[in-house]
């Protein structure tokens, strides 16, 4: 069984994503795992994930986005993390730009574990100071490390 926080790679963190809507983002942090192997067909990939979002907006509130989807596109269990200092709409419950994106991919034979991730992380985003720690990181080693410390599984 895959523990959650071996998923978070310091090669797969983007310390400021470029894009300026949800769809751009998903694309930026989708190129990322397609570059280091963890993606093989990121419009498959993209089309999950977007399915996925048309369902329930995965903006969470708290400046924080969850997009998420099991899908053939991809090798391995991943989380992709961007952090945006502007801020992207991504129809959060709140109202309010995200700051931080945890994209989380997981294979189609890989049974709930997208569950899994998702809420070791709920569980911890919603505290303030964790959520500040990570936009205060200023490398992906940093971002790694608060993650490693804080999330069970």
């Amino acid at each position: 069984m895959t523990e959650v926080k071996e998923l978070f790679r310091e090669e797969l963190i983007k310390m400021e994503l470029e894009g300026s809507n949800k769809k751009e983002v998903i694309m930026e942090l989708i190129e990322l795992l397609y570059e280091h192997g963890v993606v093989k067909d990121k419009e498959k990939f993209f089309e999950d994930v977007w399915a996925r979002e048309q369902v329930t907006p995965t903006g969470v509130g708290f400046g924080i986005a969850i997009p998420h989807a099991k899908s053939s596109a991809v090798v391995t269990p991943t989380v992709a993390i961007g952090k945006s200092t502007k801020g992207v709409d991504f129809e959060a419950i709140d109202g309010k730009p995200v700051h931080l994106v945890f994209l989380i991919g997981v294979p189609e034979n890989a049974p709930d574990l997208h569950l899994k991730i998702l809420s070791s992380l709920s569980r911890r985003l919603v505290h303030e100071e964790f959520r500040e720690a990570l936009m205060k990181a200023k490398s992906p080693h940093e971002i790694v490390e608060i993650l490693s410390k804080n999330i069970e599984g």
